[in-house]
């Protein structure tokens, strides 16, 4: 609770000191990493993912709380020196610290003893880079303020090889990470199993949000947009994390990417409907572009409500095929009772939809006698 606390007074103090009226959207992105990871390490204390949340997200709040209250506060202070030192560095803690989470993810333990090995080798790399940064000499990039503890020494090292360096091993990382988690999906069980499929609908749902917000442009809506997505995509994917390793509604994942999927194609056949009305109308009736364009939107509107149920159908039968095959037999089964009088074999029917549906361990029928 203090961590959720300290983090909502830094998003509160970049909020209230932003210049601009969009900054104050970008100090809430990263906001539910550390509360997560504060939430997860009290619930679950052995699990890494709630350490690596809280750093990373601490870190990078700590970071962008300073982008935007750095330029207000006065360079001859030493607040403004140590502030400065601070944000040269924990921006690369904070992002150096992400792969770790792909790699631990879901369990708090990486897919194999390989992986581990790896993961050692990433850390003590992450520690070296980040020292070098904390004390390499000169003046900080985004301040007017020399590094008050820099080795003169390092002078000759920075020329930027270093810099690429860590910047190209921050990429191969991650994508060793991202590799980590295809294996882990591998060879992962059922729980396993649903708890990344929550991570990678919050991972997709995150890149389609920035993918519209590219398509909208560089405007004042498309602005507001692709900050919106940006600040929606990030803490929804930190709540898919919590939702996934407290096991919350863990199961429901199958019905939620079902239905996700189902909307996305109703909406893109439908746009698709409305875009093509419009412009064969146009083509049509090149003096009536207002009946064109009624007469597309009334068209889309038309096709909505069937073209979900069968788009619905469709997905079900691809996507969430248990649930599909399980409706299947229950209509069935609804069907067969209306016309069923004999006993004995409607509870052997009865027990095969069971059996077929829910597929329990065992299974049993009490019938109640009549009374005499």
């Amino acid at each position: 609770m203090m961590a959720a606390q300290v983090t909502a007074a830094v998003a509160a103090a970049a909020l209230a000191t932003a210049e601009d009226g969009l900054d104050r959207f970008w100090a809430l992105s990263w906001v539910g990493f550390p509360v997560v990871g504060a939430m997860i390490l009290v619930r679950r204390p052995g699990n890494r993912i709630g350490r690596v949340l809280f750093a990373s997200g601490g870190c990078i709040n700590l970071a962008v709380a300073w982008a935007v209250v750095g330029p207000v506060v006065s360079p001859e202070g030493a607040t403004f020196l140590w502030g400065s030192w601070f944000g040269s560095w924990l921006p690369l803690v904070g992002f150096g610290l992400l792969p770790f989470f792909l790699l631990w993810y879901p369990t708090g333990q990486p897919p194999s003893p390989s992986w581990r090995l790896w993961g050692r080798v990433a850390g003590v790399w992450l520690t070296v880079v980040t020292l070098y940064y904390a004390v390499r000499p000169g003046v900080f990039i985004d301040s007017p303020v020399s590094n008050p503890i820099g080795i003169q020494a390092l002078a000759g090292m920075r020329n930027g090889a270093i810099e690429q360096a860590a910047g190209g091993s921050l990429l191969v990382f991650g994508l060793a990470a991202f590799v980590s988690i295809v294996t882990r999906w591998r060879r992962a069980k059922s729980v396993e199993r649903q708890q990344l499929k929550w991570l990678a609908l919050a991972g997709l749902s995150f890149v389609a949000l920035d993918a519209v917000a590219v398509m909208v442009g560089e405007n004042p809506v498309g602005d507001f947009f692709a900050i919106g997505a940006f600040v929606v995509g990030l803490n929804g994917m930190a709540a898919a994390v919590g939702l996934a390793v407290f096991r919350y509604r863990l199961f429901e994942i199958d019905r939620v990417i079902s239905r996700t999927v189902g909307y996305a194609v109703v909406a893109l056949l439908v746009g698709g409907v409305y875009a093509a009305g419009v412009f064969v109308t146009q083509l049509l009736l090149p003096t009536s572009s207002d009946l064109g364009v009624a007469a597309s939107t009334l068209a889309a509107a038309a096709l909505i409500a069937p073209l979900r149920r069968r788009t619905q159908g469709w997905v079900d039968r691809r996507f969430n095929r248990a649930r599909y095959d399980a409706g299947r037999v229950v209509e069935v089964m609804a069907a067969r009772l209306r016309d069923q009088v004999n006993l004995s074999e409607l509870t052997g029917q009865l027990m095969g939809a069971v059996a077929r549906t829910l597929q329990p361990a065992s299974l049993a029928v009490w019938v109640r006698g009549e009374r005499t």
